[in-house]
C-alpha cells in the first residue's frame, strides 16, 4: 500500500524591472522552477521562503519586501505527495545573487517565454499572478495534479530549455532521474 504524503512548501517569484522572472534548473531534472521548496520543522511560509532563497540564490531576504500572492495546493504523482505551499512576490532591485548549493543554472525570463520543461504548475502559477500585476489571489488554489512529469516525456530535445547546461553540469551526475523519468546525459 502506497502512503501519501502531505508536504508544505514556499516559492518566489522574483521579478526585474523588465518583468522577467528569475528561474532555477534543477540538477536532478532537467526542469525549471521558482526559487524555493518545502519547509522543514515548524517554519512559517515566510520562514521557508527566505530560508531557500538563502540556500539556494546566496540572497538574504528582507521578509518585509515580500507580498503574499497565493496559497495554493496540488498533488504530485511521481512521490504521492499532496503540497500545500504559498506563493510570494518580490521586485529585484539589483541585489547580488549567485548559484547557491542546488541547481544548475539560474536565467530571468520573459512571462511568455517561460520554458515548457518548467514545473507545469508553477508556471501556470506564474502566468496567472503576472496577469494579476501580482496582487493577492483572493482564494486559495487546487491546481489538481502536477502534469510535469506527463509533458515532459513529449518535448523534443531541442525543446528542453537549458538542456546542453545540464548535462554538462557536475552537479548532474548521478541526479538524472526524477520519479519514474530517466534523463540520458
Amino acid at each position: 500500500m502506497t502512503s501519501t504524503l502531505l508536504r508544505r512548501g514556499a516559492v518566489l517569484l522574483l521579478v526585474d524591472a523588465e518583468g522577467r522572472l528569475l528561474l532555477k534548473l534543477r540538477d536532478d531534472a532537467p526542469i525549471w522552477c521558482l526559487p524555493g521548496g518545502f519547509a522543514e520543522g515548524a517554519e512559517t511560509p515566510l520562514q521557508n521562503v527566505c530560508r531557500e532563497v538563502e540556500e539556494e540564490l546566496n540572497l538574504k531576504l528582507v521578509p518585509e519586501r515580500l507580498t503574499h500572492v497565493a496559497s495554493y495546493k496540488f498533488y504530485q504523482p511521481y512521490n504521492s505527495s499532496h503540497i500545500s505551499a504559498t506563493l510570494f512576490y518580490l521586485p529585484y532591485a539589483g541585489e547580488a545573487y549567485s548559484l547557491g548549493h542546488e541547481g544548475t543554472l539560474l536565467q530571468f525570463f520573459a512571462p511568455a517565454e517561460l520554458p515548457l520543461n518548467m514545473f507545469a504548475n508553477q508556471r501556470d502559477l506564474a502566468l496567472r499572478a503576472t496577469a494579476q500585476r501580482y496582487q493577492p489571489f483572493a482564494d486559495a488554489l487546487d491546481l489538481g495534479t502536477d502534469r510535469t512529469l506527463d509533458l515532459l516525456p513529449k518535448l523534443a530535445p531541442e525543446q528542453l530549455t537549458g538542456l546542453a547546461d545540464w548535462r554538462i553540469h557536475p552537479r548532474v551526475a548521478g541526479k538524472r532521474a526524477l520519479g519514474k523519468l530517466k534523463f540520458d546525459c
